[in-house]
């Protein structure tokens, strides 16, 4: 069965450089990480990561584009155990 997650990446309001990425199922965030914006591969590799080990098949990007989650991608973007 396929479940997919959306991940939404947005600036935080006040800052000049702070992002978050969150994801997000059926409504709800279910994880959410903030950081600099330097910092923000490696924050979708461990939100990628995050849902993989959740049992996420699949994700989508706010503007609609659909991917299968690739465990090496999250691997390449310095996402350890």
């Amino acid at each position: 069965m396929m479940k997919t997650a959306r991940i939404v990446q947005s600036h935080i309001f006040g800052t000049s450089s702070g992002r978050s990425v969150s994801i997000e199922y059926r409504g709800k965030v279910l994880h959410s990480l903030q950081g600099h914006a330097a910092d923000n591969p490696r924050m979708l590799g461990a939100c990628l990561k995050w849902a993989l080990n959740q049992g996420f098949t699949h994700w989508i990007d706010s503007n609609g584009h659909r991917a299968p989650i690739d465990p090496a991608i999250a691997q390449w973007q310095g996402v350890t155990k």
